[in-house]
């Protein structure tokens, strides 16, 4: 039942995150279609080191927190322990540092680093009642500065979600050929594009005689006329 592409977590270093460990652990599981019997033997199978010998440590004796009457409540109530063994204060203080850090990388458009913000605030604990401000002023001081003073420059007070609009709506102008503008389908392709051709002028010897002739022969009416 093993499969190469399980997820593993081991809690030997900080950098591992139990949050992200069961985001891609119960993707993989979806995707197999596992019942929950499966689902919780392979659970215990992807914990390895220190994890696995905390989780068995709960599970012996951990009392009814660790248990469950079935296999769901189970993985639920394990779930939550190993969550809270592992996504500790201190681990959630290494999330905010993280989230203060942040900014718009150099091709990155306003949305998508809006949406890193928003993925990583309730990973750091922070409750729902502050997390618009916390997001709106990590976004404001993470934009490329152009960005950002044109949002401060705006004749009209905009709240959070009229600034993340305005960002890209702004960023969007100014990148006409990133993805954020139209799927893939509708942007033109270099194959898609008509190249006219400059067809060269053929040179006819004869006509071009005869207009010379004609020419001369007019300038020669002209002169006797006169």
């Amino acid at each position: 039942m093993t499969d190469r592409h399980l997820p593993t977590f081991s809690g030997y270093t900080s950098s591992e995150s139990i949050i992200t460990f069961f985001e891609d652990f119960e993707l993989f599981v979806a995707s197999k279609a596992f019942t929950a019997p499966q689902r919780l033997y392979l659970f215990e199978a992807a914990l390895r080191g220190p994890a696995r010998a905390a989780y068995d440590q709960g599970v012996n004796g951990g009392g009814n927190a660790w248990g469950g009457n079935d296999e769901n409540v189970q993985y639920t109530n394990r779930k939550a322990q190993m969550i809270a063994l592992y996504h500790n204060a201190n681990a959630q203080q290494e999330v905010k540092d993280q989230i203060n850090a942040l900014y718009q990388e150099l091709e990155e458009d306003p949305l998508t680093f809006y949406t890193r913000i928003r993925h990583l605030l309730p990973l750091a604990g922070y409750a729902d009642a502050v997390r618009d401000q916390v997001a709106e002023t990590v976004f404001m001081n993470g934009l490329h500065k152009e960005i950002a003073l044109a949002i401060r420059s705006s004749p009209t007070v905009l709240n959070l979600t009229n600034k993340v609009d305005y960002a890209h709506r702004y960023w969007t102008a100014r990148h006409p050929n990133t993805s954020v503008i139209l799927p893939d389908k509708f942007r033109s392709r270099p194959g898609d594009r008509r190249i006219e051709t400059i067809v060269p002028r053929r040179e006819e010897p004869e006509m071009d005689q005869l207009t010379k002739q004609f020419a001369e022969m007019k300038l020669m009416i002209a002169d006797l006329q006169r």
